[in-house]
């Protein structure tokens, strides 16, 4: 995890550092959480949607409780990133379904 996030920053090459993001989204714990707003941040497109894909998989995964992501959920509900604000909508789809289902 801490080798993705390291490869994930400036000044690596725009697909290493898409590259791992999208691997720290199968390999990351709850340690990753506060990485995400960074990710989020960055300038690039594909980093920014693997990024939301991080949180997404926190998420499914259960590493991460709902009220934990909250807040990056809203501020990436807003995003410039159209692919991102559609990844959130699927997330906020099946935490209600899996909300529903528990009740």
């Amino acid at each position: 995890m801490a080798r993705c996030h390291e490869l994930a920053q400036l000044p690596n090459e725009i697909e290493t550092r898409r590259s791992a993001v999208e691997l720290l989204r199968v390999v990351a714990d709850r340690r990753a959480l506060p990485w995400v707003s960074d990710f989020l941040n960055d300038r690039d497109f594909q980093v920014q949607s693997w990024g939301v894909g991080v949180l997404d998989q926190l998420l499914w995964s259960e590493l991460i409780e709902p009220e934990e992501a909250e807040e990056l959920l809203e501020r990436a509900a807003r995003h410039e990133n159209e692919a991102v604000r559609d990844r959130v909508e699927f997330i906020r789809g099946y935490l209600r379904d899996r909300r529903d289902n528990v009740a």
